[in-house]
């Protein structure tokens, strides 16, 4: 078992809030087929997320996150 914990902040130049729900969604389907759980907390502006499974399926959700440009980590 493998754990992480990361904030970052919303892309606001390029993206508004309401790409949240759509990160919502797409990371829970992602999240129960690779066996990942965890929080993922958002005031608007800021995330803030803990998550934990396998290694390496904690490795390439965090490879994931940091590709992502809708934040900035």
């Amino acid at each position: 078992m493998k754990f992480a914990l990361y904030t970052s902040v919303l892309n606001q130049e390029h993206y508004d809030v309401l790409v949240v729900p759509d990160i919502v969604k797409t990371s829970r389907a992602a999240n129960s087929r690779d066996g990942i759980t965890g929080v993922l907390l958002f005031d608007g502006l800021n995330f803030t997320q803990y998550f934990e499974g396998e290694a390496a399926s904690v490795d390439a959700l965090r490879a994931n996150i940091l590709r992502d440009q809708r934040q900035s980590i």
